[in-house]
């Protein structure tokens, strides 16, 4: 799971890198993003019957070593027999967004809200598609519901605050950090606590 989530967090990092952000900002959001990509976190998730928990785990090795087409073969054949596996969908809208289909990738996070409409997972994985889309208005406000929903899961509130940040809402940003405890690694806390600190000028 750790190597998926360097995966994401470089796919992102990346992303973030090719904007055209000030300097200083984009630090910081490049390294507070890689506290919580990944964002589809085991919170949220419904836990993995016996049955799917091999699969899960299967597709789970495959988005590791860097093979999204494989997990997402794997996943979809399980969703035909049982299409209300949410951790086995939260994974595939993964495995989409990693293959950068994020069409395929917010089908999934949407169907998964058609039943579980406060699933803070499925939300967040909207949020990234959005932003990644180049929409980070739009990202804000499923992010800022996936906020409210998860009642200040600190991932979700991180991603929400970095959005908020590119938005130039520094006092909302680090509004939305102030419940959340600092990481453990030097660099990305002091990357944390300059987002935190921000305020508009």
């Amino acid at each position: 799971m750790k190597e998926l989530v360097t995966l994401r967090g470089r796919r992102m990092c990346s992303l973030l890198g090719s904007r055209k952000i000030l300097p200083l900002h984009c630090s910081i959001c490049l390294s507070v993003l890689c506290l919580i990509t990944g964002v589809g976190a085991r919170e949220h998730r419904a836990s993995p019957t016996v049955a799917s928990s091999g699969v899960i785990a299967s597709a789970q090795s495959s988005l590791a070593s860097g093979n999204p087409t494989e997990a997402i073969q794997v996943l979809s054949t399980h969703l035909q027999a049982h299409p209300k596996d949410t951790a086995a969908r939260l994974l595939l809208g993964e495995a989409f967004t990693a293959r950068r289909e994020l069409g395929q990738a917010e089908q999934q996070y949407q169907e998964i809200l058609k039943y579980a409409p406060d699933n803070y997972l499925a939300l967040a994985g909207l949020g990234e598609i959005y932003d990644r889309a180049g929409d980070p208005a739009k990202a804000e406000a499923i992010l800022a519901h996936a906020a409210k929903v998860s009642h200040g899961v600190p991932k979700v509130q991180t991603a929400w605050a970095v959005v908020l940040a590119r938005l130039h809402r520094y006092s909302e940003a680090s509004h939305a950090l102030s419940e959340v405890p600092p990481p453990k690694s030097p660099e990305k806390r002091l990357s944390f606590h300059r987002l935190k600190a921000w305020r508009t000028h």
